[in-house]
């Protein structure tokens, strides 16, 4: 009897799972300022899956209202069939997004020495990379738990942030509640580079940037010190900047 009771519960909690799993858990209703690479930064996901999951095609366009499926379907379940979507959920979760200059204005702009040519690293596929910030590293990436998926590196307000790598600016907001004001950039099909906790943007989405050059100043934006979170990601999922950065002289 008792054996009996343990399956009935097993099956019970499975089939509970799997239908919570088919609602609003596996959809995302995208909001004002959102692009499909910041909604598949934020679950973890290759930004070709979801576009692939939802029938979208390049150039990858999301509109505010639209439902996003951003999980993969458990296997031999079909897509659930839910009421279209007229209107946008009435509860707005996140800040509004702000837009921010190309330039930063005259009297915040400061006196600063020349910074050093960053150094090059080849690694990552025919990626150059070079250290997206002066300063001191605070926190390493670590497989364990969810914090720790890239590097923190400590600074002042306005210290400059870089471009690790060359690519195209895909997200340029303060739309994740967690990051701050951020930047995703677009390396080729595989990579993509985050920088959170800015002060300023100073780029703006569509923007073609070369590795080294400024995009944003740090800030303490999402965070309670001032530091630029870096993360590198591989096919939507995060993966040790060391691996990929050059050595420090």
């Amino acid at each position: 009897m008792m054996k009996h009771g343990r399956w009935s519960f097993a099956a019970l909690a499975t089939i509970l799972m799997l239908l919570s799993a088919c609602g609003s858990h596996l959809y995302h209703y995208v909001r004002k300022g959102e692009t499909l690479y910041s909604i598949s930064f934020e679950y973890g996901q290759d930004y070709r899956d979801v576009a692939s999951w939802n029938g979208i095609r390049q150039p990858y366009t999301v509109h505010p209202t639209q439902r996003l499926r951003v999980y993969p379907l458990p296997p031999g379940m079909l897509p659930p069939s839910l009421p279209p979507i007229t209107s946008r959920p009435s509860k707005e979760t996140r800040p509004p997004v702000r837009t921010f200059p190309l330039e930063p204005p005259q009297s915040a702009r400061r006196d600063t020495a020349p910074q050093q040519r960053p150094e090059i690293s080849q690694t990552g596929g025919s990626l150059a990379w070079v250290w997206p910030a002066d300063g001191k590293v605070l926190s390493t990436y670590s497989e364990r738990g969810n914090s720790r998926k890239g590097l923190d590196i400590g600074g002042n307000r306005g210290t400059p942030v870089r471009a690790a790598s060359s690519g195209q600016v895909v997200y340029s907001g303060d739309g994740l509640a967690r990051y701050g004001n951020m930047i995703i950039i677009k390396h080729n099909d595989s990579f993509l580079s985050a920088y959170a906790h800015n002060w300023k943007l100073l780029v703006q989405e569509g923007q073609e940037v070369r590795a080294g050059q400024t995009i944003a100043e740090m800030g303490d934006s999402g965070t309670e010190e001032v530091m630029l979170h870096f993360e590198i990601r591989l096919n939507g999922k995060p993966v040790d900047p060391l691996r990929y950065l050059p050595g420090r002289s």
